[in-house]
C-alpha cells in the first residue's frame, strides 16, 4: 500500500504568499474605486445642494447656467484676462 506524501510545505508557503498577494491587490482595487465613486458622489451632491439652495433655480436659456446660485469649483477657476496686443496704447 502506497501513501501520498504529507511532506508538502514547501510549495504552500508560497501558494499562500501568492493567495495573499493577490486578495491584497485586489481589496486595494476594490477600495480605490470606492474612494474614486464617493468623491464624484460627493463632489455631485454638493453641486445638487448648491442648486436647490438657490431662490429660483431655473436655467437659463441662454447659457444654461443655473441662476442665483453659488458657483461650482469648476466654474470658480475660470478667470477673465485681457490680451496685450503691441503698439495697443488704449490701457493709458
Amino acid at each position: 500500500m502506497t501513501t501520498a506524501p504529507t511532506n508538502t510545505s514547501s510549495g504552500s508557503g508560497l501558494d499562500d504568499f501568492l493567495k495573499f498577494v493577490i486578495y491584497c491587490l485586489i481589496l486595494s482595487i476594490i477600495l480605490v474605486l470606492l474612494y474614486t465613486l464617493g468623491v464624484l458622489l460627493f463632489k455631485e451632491i454638493s453641486v445638487w445642494r448648491n442648486r436647490s439652495l438657490s431662490s429660483n433655480g431655473k436655467v437659463s436659456e441662454k447659457t444654461g447656467a443655473t441662476t442665483n446660485r453659488r458657483h461650482t469649483y469648476k466654474e470658480r477657476i475660470n478667470s477673465v484676462y485681457m490680451q496685450w496686443i503691441p503698439g495697443d496704447n488704449t490701457s493709458g
